[in-house]
């Protein structure tokens, strides 16, 4: 469905809406201007479209800040007792000249200016005004008559008759029909089409109020800031966008952002500044803006950021561990700098840095072999004391085809016996494809072990009989090395725990 504001139908279309009645009927109302001079403002001016029911004005006064009609008009249980609570919400209080004084009301009567009566053309609605009183003529239905607000002479009222004529009757006259009045917000929306001849007021409501911001408690300038806010809810289930403004110094708003995210990194591009202020509103696909969430002034500090110098950026394809060397460069002296390296988003190390020294970012061995084949990226920030930071991501590719390793030497228990059998058992995944070799010594503490091929064994959970009978070193000692080539698989390749016994 697709809507407009009242505020772009033009004057003299009829507008209705379903739900606020008179006499168990719905009004139709017709647009007679917009923002009025002297009606508040951002408003339409609306009248009935057809005179509604006979009312006496007054007992005993003609005049109208005090006469019984006006009180009828604007009394919950008068007039405005069929109103639905949405119309009733949008009706604004109008300041209104009357004989006797100025009235405050939100329903009321014409006077007989704004209907072109008065020889007053200032003061005259839109569609009286000379030019198109041909559709001000649509007004008047034969035998209809009814109220206006001006006083006539002595114990009279002024009335408008359907032959275009001004007349006067008594206070009192109880057959005088009225033509009711009102000023609604120019943001109600209706149906961009009318159908049987009027435009229907659709009571879209907007979005919550954000709630809260999250904001640092420091700004630092020409770097990014991450501005975030709590999400809003529309009570239609209507999209929800969201715009953001920006105060610099106390200056006037000015938008950052706006779409559905509620997070916006923003940049504040020059020196100088020493306060910001943030402002959020939620709108719903309709229009329909939230109030406004501001945040409190924020520090704004014209501090140099710091930066990591290396010559590293994207290693491609590597098969043995990165080593990235780095330096903090920055030009602010009595600071401190705080350096963070991480491997894709784990934290491998932080430490305080020195400006211009050199430092080397690298993994084990071991650690080296808990990487996954695939991409990766390592990311070396700095955070001065300040509270500016940068960083620098370096990407690579781990691509090891290959996997071979043995139990440490250093590591190994001697022994005087010579081991004679063994029993290897292997946790490993290995895809159609690939190849392994399982390799077993009973001297491995010689400067040559003799390796043996004990792969079938393994693989078939059967023992092992050691073929070698000498060593060269004081004792006897076991280790296990494995070797493996994904060749063409394509799934990974992982051996995870290897162990046994011998005797």
């Amino acid at each position: 469905m697709t809507l407009k504001r009242l505020s772009d139908l033009p004057v003299g279309v009829k507008v209705v809406d379903y739900d606020t009645k008179y006499g168990g009927k719905s009004i139709v109302w017709r647009i007679v201007d917009k923002n009025y001079k002297g009606y508040p403002d951002n408003t339409v001016t609306l009248i009935s479209n057809k005179t509604l029911g006979q009312r006496r004005f007054d007992i005993s006064s003609p005049y109208y800040k005090n006469s019984e009609i006006r009180k009828w008009l604007n009394n919950e249980n008068g007039f405005k007792k069929g109103f639905s609570n949405d119309f009733k919400n949008s009706l604004v209080d109008t300041n209104l000249d009357t004989e006797s004084g100025y009235v405050l009301d939100k329903v009321f009567l014409a006077s007989i200016y704004e209907l072109a009566f008065g020889g007053t053309p200032e003061k005259e609605f839109s569609i009286f005004k000379k030019g198109i009183n041909a559709e001000a003529k649509n007004f008047r239905y034969a035998d209809e008559y009814w109220w206006t607000r001006t006083k006539g002479d002595g114990k009279y009222v002024q009335m408008i008759t359907s032959s275009d004529r001004l007349g006067q009757h008594p206070c009192d006259y109880d057959m005088t029909e009225v033509r009711p009045l009102c000023n609604i917000k120019n943001d109600v929306l209706v149906k961009d089409e009318p159908v049987d001849g009027a435009y229907k007021i659709i009571w879209n409501k907007p979005p919550t109020k954000p709630s809260s911001f999250n904001l640092p408690e420091k700004v630092i300038s020409r770097t990014e800031t991450d501005i975030s806010w709590t999400k809003s809810t529309d009570p239609e289930n209507d999209p929800i966008s969201y715009k953001l403004e920006r105060s610099l110094d106390g200056g006037d708003f000015v938008e950052r952002y706006k779409g559905s995210f509620a997070r916006y990194k923003d940049i504040i591009e020059d020196k100088g500044h020493t306060s910001v202020v943030y402002r959020v509103t939620a709108i719903d696909s309709n229009g329909n803006q939230s109030e406004s969430l501001t945040s409190a002034s924020i520090p704004v500090s014209d501090n140099t950021i710091p930066s990591i110098d290396t010559a590293s950026a994207d290693l491609g394809k590597i098969t043995t561990p990165y080593s990235v060397s780095y330096k903090v460069v920055d030009p602010d002296e009595g600071q401190t700098w705080t350096v963070t390296e991480s491997l894709d988003g784990r934290v491998l190390k932080t430490f305080t840095a020195k400006v211009g020294t050199s430092y080397t970012s690298k993994l084990s061995a071991g650690d080296w072999q808990k990487v996954l084949n695939g991409k990766h990226i390592l990311k070396i920030e700095v955070v001065d004391s300040d509270g500016g930071k940068s960083a620098k991501e370096i990407t690579f590719e781990k691509d090891v085809r290959k996997l071979d390793f043995m139990l440490d030497k250093k590591g190994l228990q001697g022994i005087d016996k010579m081991p004679e059998r063994a029993i290897l058992s292997m946790s490993a995944s290995i895809p159609s494809g690939a190849s392994i070799k399982i390799e077993i010594t009973n001297n491995a503490l010689d400067d040559k072990p003799v390796w043996q091929d004990c792969t079938a064994q393994v693989l078939g959970n059967e023992k092992i009989f050691f073929a070698n009978k000498a060593k060269t070193a004081t004792q006897w000692a076991v280790n296990v090395r494995v070797s493996a080539d994904k060749k063409t698989a394509t799934e990974v390749l992982s051996v995870s725990s290897i162990g046994g016994f011998y005797d």
